[in-house]
Formats: structure tokens, sequence, C-alpha cells
């Protein structure tokens, strides 16, 4: 057994104290009678000493006595593998069939649909990097996104590795693999290239679009072929220095003729050493306050109803047994806490509100519930100011701020400022409604009226300490998933039949929006070798 506040023990000194002076101030009282004559005081010695134990149980469950049990649990991961399509115009070669790009399109098909283990993210680049899905175990939403691509509105043409491995060495963890399926494209830097994956945690593989022999890049719009400004015809072909940076970081090359025989070894290859597995051990906390408390209840009780009403007594039982409440807010605060989940629970908003805003002494759970509440009732403004205040040094909490802003930014019609946000929460933690409401902006069209359902983040619940609440992050609880993406906390919001979860079938039918288009195309006129 393990005291979690042995610093409670010291009020153990005061309660003695008391004690004493109560014995010393019984003896001074003089009666003209025997003492056994008075009425009740036989009964006083005893009445006395019940109390004193009970002050002393009091101060035993504010130590918070805990029983700890350890058990090792055995944790497997895999890293992310991160798949990089080369959307450039020297893609369009056509010296593997029908073209390197629809060629490379066919290889992350075969990859998908094979049985795997780990989460897939996709991202498209030229000379800039867009994600378009994170890392997930839903193939079909990174199909979706595959799919989604329409090369007719690339407008860069060029190729950036180093742009891409910087994108990629920000993700949220630790070690990452980088499949690139391109023709290599620009020179690259190696050595400044080696650097960023070393510190990303980033492992390269390449599978080559391209063939040694290599093939003239097609004008895209028009007859014949691209040449460079002295009118030579531009032959793109493999580029040795991909294979460099793939060894270089541990990873290895691809080439084959078939997008199925690619696919296969490229499995392979990720199978080696992708799989982590650590033993760690997890401490199960029981918590026995109550067993000290309840008997300290049961003597007070029983003094209580033995003698007349104690003022004294009952006002200091009472006042510690207030502190025995681990939470910063006092015990009303704690109260109209739990009756505004109750009135938010039942839709009664305006209410659920009020009785938040009596809340005294303002907690991360307070100021968490306040904003929600304004989302369910529509002031999505007012909502996401409150969010953007919140500050917090755990992960999942700031994750959870974060997607709630993506979610008052959707609402608004700032769906860039959106993109950011869902993007900050997943580098923080893997979530998949965040996930899919990335995927809803990125496909989404400017001109379309419907929105993604933006659900905000699970309402911070109350617990037994808010302090340790405030520290570790909050507890967010689900309610039903009928409302698609994520439920409770602000709530959903108004999407129809546009849901977050949407199926693969509607998901293959989206097309990128302009915005996402515009992030790739960025500094397309400075573009040196546009191809």
């Amino acid at each position: 057994m393990t005291l979690l506040n042995g610093w409670a023990l010291l009020l153990l000194i005061p309660v003695t104290f008391l004690f004493l002076i109560g014995r010393r101030s019984d003896r001074l009282v003089n009666t003209p009678f025997h003492k056994d004559v008075v009425l009740g005081e036989s009964s006083k010695r005893w009445i006395t000493r019940a109390e004193a134990a009970a002050m002393v149980l009091i101060v035993a469950a504010l130590a918070r006595p805990v029983l700890l049990t350890p058990s090792p649990i055995k944790s497997i991961s895999y890293d992310p593998v991160y798949l990089a399509l080369d959307l450039s115009a020297s893609m369009h070669a056509q010296d593997r069939s029908p073209s390197r790009l629809e060629y490379s399109k066919k290889v992350i098909r075969e990859i998908l649909r094979k049985e795997s283990s780990f989460r897939y993210g996709l991202f498209g680049f030229t000379t800039n990097a867009l994600i378009l899905s994170p890392a997930t175990r839903d193939k079909n939403l990174v199909k979706a996104a595959l799919e989604s691509i329409n090369p007719d509105f690339i407008i860069t043409r060029g190729t950036n590795i180093e742009t891409l491995l910087e994108v990629v060495a920000k993700m949220a963890d630790k070690r990452k693999r980088l499949v690139i399926l391109s023709d290599g494209g620009d020179g690259l830097d190696i050595e400044r290239s080696i650097e960023i994956c070393d510190k990303g945690g980033v492992k390269v593989y390449v599978v080559e679009a391209a063939t040694k022999m290599g093939a003239p890049i097609p004008k895209k719009g028009a007859e014949g072929f691209v040449r460079d400004e002295k009118g030579r015809l531009v032959i793109s072909m493999q580029n040795g220095a991909l294979s460099e940076l793939a060894k270089a970081t541990g990873g290895d090359t691809i080439e084959a003729n078939s997008p199925e025989e690619a696919a296969d070894k490229l499995l392979i290859k990720l199978e080696k050493g992708s799989k982590a597995e650590a033993t760690y051990t997890k401490t199960e906390v029981t918590e026995l306050f109550w067993i000290p408390l309840s008997a300290a209840i049961l003597l007070f009780f029983v003094t209580v109803v033995r003698v007349p009403f104690d003022s004294k007594s009952t006002l200091l039982f009472f006042s510690v047994l207030v502190a025995v409440e681990p939470s910063e807010a006092g015990s009303l605060d704690l109260w109209r806490l739990h009756e505004s989940y109750r009135l938010y629970e039942n839709g009664d908003y305006n209410l659920s509100l009020s009785e938040i805003e009596r809340v005294e002494v303002p907690t991360l759970q307070s100021i968490f519930a306040k904003a929600s509440i304004l989302y369910k009732m529509g002031a999505y403004k007012e909502a996401g100011r409150i969010f953007s205040s919140l500050k917090s040094d755990d992960a999942v909490t700031k994750s959870a701020i974060f997607y709630d802003m993506g979610n008052c930014a959707v609402e608004l019609g700032r769906y860039e400022s959106a993109r950011e946000f869902y993007v900050k929460s997943l580098q923080l933690t893997a979530d998949e409604d965040a996930m899919k409401n990335l995927s809803l902006i990125l496909f989404l069209d400017e001109n379309r009226t419907k929105k993604p359902n933006a659900a905000a983040k699970r309402t911070i619940k109350a617990s037994a300490s808010a302090k340790a609440s405030e520290k570790s992050g909050s507890k967010r609880e689900k309610e039903s998933q009928s409302s698609g993406g994520r439920s409770g906390g602000s709530g959903s919001a108004k999407g129809g039949k546009d849901s977050t979860s949407s199926s693969p079938s509607h998901a293959l039918k989206r097309a990128l929006g302009s915005k996402a288009y515009e992030l790739i195309n960025k500094g397309y006129v400075d573009e040196r070798r546009p191809w």
C-alpha cells in the first residue's frame, strides 16, 4: 500500500493538539455533583475518543492510500508508411506503360490491395509537397485520395525531393518509412537530404518510375515533346541520387517492369525491421481512501446521535470532509460542472451555459465545456476564440484543442485554416476523425454548398481530481456514432447528409478542392527546370 498524499499525515499534529486541549478542559470543569451523578457524563469519555478516532481516519483518507498492482504489457507498433507520388511533368513520359504516373498509381493500388499491418499515408509532390491522406489503416480513404488527383490541374512541373523530406520529417511519429514513386527529377543535395532524414527518423524507399534508357517528356496540351532553352530535346531518365539516398538512410530501391512485381518487392522490404516490440509496465491503482472515510462518517454519525449537537466538532468535521475533495475548484463549482454536463446531454444548452458561467474558479474542464456548449449553440467564432486561448502541455489535450479549432474554422468557411488545425492535431496524436475531416477539406470544392460534418471534441469529463486532469490531459466521452465523425462535447455541426464518415463509394467520387491545387502549385512562376 502507498500513500499518494503522504504530506497529509502532518495534520495529525494539530488533531492531537486539539484532542489534548479538549481533555484538559474537561478535567478543569468543576461541578457541584459527583461526576457519575451528572447525566451522560459516563458516556462522555468514549464519545470524545470516537471523535478523535474519526478525525484520525479523515486524515488517513486525505493521505489517499492506494494499492499499486504492476503488470507487464507487450506493445507492438509498426512504423507508418508514407507513399509519395511524383506529379511533375516528367512523370508523363511513356517509358513505363502507359506512363510513369499511371504505373506509379498502379503500384500504390497494388500495395493497398494486399494485406498488411501498416498505416499508410499519401503525399503528392512537385516543387511543393501536399499531404493527401494522413497515415491510417483505412485503405479506402487512401485510395480515395489517390483517385481524386487530377493531373490537369497541376501547374508546377519540377520536382523537389528535399521539400518532401522536410514535410515528412515533421510528422508526429518518431520513425517513418517514406516510399518515393518518382523518376528522380531535379538535382538532389544528398548530404542535406540525409541530414533531414536522420533528424526526422525517415527511412527512404524508392520505386523507380523511370527506366535507365529514359524517354522524352510530352508537352502538356500540345503535340511534341519538351525542349530546353536551347531547343534541345529533354530526355528524362533515372536519377541515381535517389538510390544513393535510399541506401544511406537504410532503405532500398525497387525496380520492376510490372506494378504487381514492384508492390510485392516493396512490401517484402518494408516488413523487415518495421515492427518494433516493447515491454512496458502498466500499474493499476486501486483507491482505498473510501475505507477510512466511511469509518469516520460512521463514528461522527454515532457521536452526533448519542449526544446533543456539538457545533464545533460538526463544523470541523464538514470542513475537513470538504478538504477530501481533490479538486482545485470548490465543491459547489464541481457540482455546477456536473450539472452543466447533465443539462448538455439533455440538449438544454442555454441552461448548461448558464450553469457553467456560475463556476467561480475556472478550470480546464469548465473552460473547455463552455466552448463546447457555444459550439453547439452555433456561436462558432466565440467558441473558436475560447479554444485558441486554452493552454496545455499534454499532447492529447493540445490535439483535441487543435481539432476543435479546425471544426470552428470549417463552420466559418475558413477551410485553409481548418486544414492547418487538423494537420497540427494529427502531428500530436493519430486520430481517425481528424484525418477524415482533413481529407474532406482537401476534397472540398469551394463552389459547393455542402461542408464536412465537423464534430467537435468530446467534453472533458470532471473526474475525482481536476488538478491531475489538467496536467495529464482530458478524459473524453464518446456519444452515439450516428452523428458522424466525433460526437459529444461541442457536438456535431450542421452537415445534413454530407457526413464526415463517408462510405468508400462516396469518397471515391470526390475531387481535390482548388485550395489543394493552390498549395501544390505555389511558386510555379519561379521554376527553372519545368519538368
